[in-house]
């Protein structure tokens, strides 16, 4: 499985990460991350089907999306801190910069589930904890801008497409 924000990055680095996977499993109903839970990992369906489910603030639940085989989830929690530091983007994407123009560590809240992932079937899938992407960024940190920048290009897709959608059920 191909992660986008990984594509331009050595062999080196991405074997690291490899070996940082952690494999899981869940049956129908199982849910295999809560919205409003710390945003600690980035996930990839490797097989199965998903709803994406909404809980409003009156609790009522929308599914939102189904994720299939091969789709990313939560990536989120790769570039925004559980307790360590991203370089100058926080959940409203603000950019700091040092006085050479450059990106500036800048601690951050931890971010929060903005969805639950609900399986509607059985669902294998691997996850990358933001502690061991951390660890391996230590290694190489040529590499976190630029899997920053390609992390939220992915995320700003990400929300046309469900804003598309949205509004097609909607009309």
């Amino acid at each position: 499985l191909k992660v986008p924000f990984f594509v331009d990055c050595s062999g080196p680095f991405v074997r690291c990460l490899v070996q940082e996977i952690e494999t899981g499993m869940c049956v129908v109903g199982d849910f295999i991350i809560h919205q409003g839970d710390p945003a600690t990992a980035l996930y990839c369906l490797k097989r199965g089907t998903a709803a994406v489910v909404v809980f409003t603030d009156d609790g009522n639940a929308k599914c939102i999306s189904t994720i299939t085989s091969g789709s990313i989830f939560g990536e989120i929690g790769l570039i925004v801190p559980n307790g360590s530091i991203v370089f100058g983007i926080d959940t409203h994407t603000r950019i700091l910069k040092n006085t050479n123009n450059t990106l500036t560590p800048t601690p951050q809240p931890t971010g929060t589930r903005t969805a639950s992932i609900l399986a509607q079937s059985l669902c294998k899938f691997w996850s990358l904890s933001k502690q061991a992407f951390d660890l391996v960024l230590d290694d190489f940190p040529e590499y976190r801008s630029r899997i920053v920048k390609h992390t939220i290009s992915y995320l700003k897709k990400k929300r046309e497409e469900v804003d598309r959608t949205a509004s097609m059920n909607i009309g």
